[in-house]
C-alpha cells in the first residue's frame, strides 16, 4: 500500500506541474524545460497535456498492480516497465537540469520510479 500511497502523492505533484504547464501558467515556467522558456511554446504544452493525461492513467494502472499483487499480463508489464524507464530518464534530465527549480521535479521522477518497480512485481502473474 505504501508504493500506491507513493505513486499518488508524487503523481498528483506531476500532474499538477504537467497541467499548469499547459495552461501556460508563469509560475511553472521555472520548473519545465531546463527553465529556458517564458512562454512555452504549444509543441512543449501539447507534450505536457499528454504527459498529464499519462500522470492520469499510471494511478489506474498503480491500483490495479497492487490489487492483483503486480503485473498479470504481457501488457502491463511492460507498461510497468516501461513507466520505470520513463522516471529513470526523467530523473536524469531533472538532476542535470541548469534550473534549480526544475532539478526539484527529480524528486517525483526517482520516487515513481522505484515505486512502479515494486508495485510491478517480479514477473508477469497468471490468473488464479
Amino acid at each position: 500500500m505504501m508504493w500506491f500511497a507513493l505513486i499518488v502523492v508524487m503523481s498528483a505533484v506531476n500532474f499538477v506541474v504537467l497541467a499548469s504547464a499547459t495552461l501556460n501558467l508563469e509560475w511553472v515556467a521555472s520548473r519545465v524545460a531546463n527553465a529556458q522558456y517564458e512562454s512555452l511554446p504549444v509543441e512543449w504544452r501539447i507534450a505536457c497535456l499528454i504527459g498529464a493525461i499519462v500522470t492520469i492513467a499510471q494511478v489506474a494502472l498503480a491500483w490495479q498492480l497492487l490489487e492483483r499483487g503486480g503485473a498479470w499480463s504481457p501488457v502491463s508489464a511492460a507498461v510497468s516497465m516501461l513507466l520505470v524507464l520513463l522516471y529513470v530518464f526523467s530523473t536524469v534530465l531533472s538532476a542535470i537540469s541548469p534550473s534549480n527549480d526544475s532539478r526539484w521535479n527529480a524528486v517525483p521522477a526517482a520516487v515513481l520510479m522505484v515505486s512502479f518497480f515494486m508495485l510491478r512485481g517480479p514477473a508477469e502473474r497468471q490468473p488464479a
